[in-house]
């Protein structure tokens, strides 16, 4: 019985900090989403090409910024959550939001294979309907299975590595 209780406050306490955090979590990302749309480039033929493959639909939509960092929200609610998905545990070489892909440079790995793996996170953006849909899943699945356990990370990393 008190398993059950303490259950229930988890989840209560779960849906009461994720309707703080998840309507933060969009406009954040729809905000870096519209500077990349703007600022990033085009892709390659061969870069389309892995995008269509991993399920992209909108492929002339999509944009690259290169940069020396990836951005996360650091303070507030906002960062305490990303912190607590495991987003600060390492630095990431890449993020997807929407349309905008964010790369850092450096990357001594394959690039075409972080770049599958940046396209299937939009491929899934398209399939769920937009930001909002995909990044409540997205989150949820992160804060409550942790980000490796992941189905949507899982995902990408299974079809990033077939390309």
């Amino acid at each position: 019985m008190s398993r059950v209780r303490h259950l229930d406050r988890g989840v209560l306490w779960f849906r009461f900090i994720s309707t703080l955090i998840f309507p933060l979590a969009v406009q954040w990302a729809q905000r870096r989403q519209r500077k990349g749309l703007r600022h990033g480039r085009g892709l390659s033929p061969e870069e389309m090409r892995i995008a269509r493959r991993v399920g992209v639909r909108e492929v002339q939509r999509l944009r690259i910024i290169e940069t020396d960092r990836i951005p996360l929200p650091g303070s507030g609610l906002l960062g305490l959550a990303t912190r607590m998905a495991g987003f600060h545990e390492s630095d990431p070489w890449g993020m997807s939001l929407g349309y905008a892909v964010f790369i850092r440079r450096g990357w001594g790995g394959s690039v075409q294979e972080l770049l599958a793996h940046e396209f299937v996170h939009t491929a899934q953006f398209e399939r769920m309907g937009g930001m909002r849909p995909y990044l409540v899943r997205y989150l949820r699945e992160c804060l409550t299975l942790g980000y490796t356990a992941s189905p949507m990370e899982q995902e990408a990393v299974r079809l990033s590595r077939s390309v």
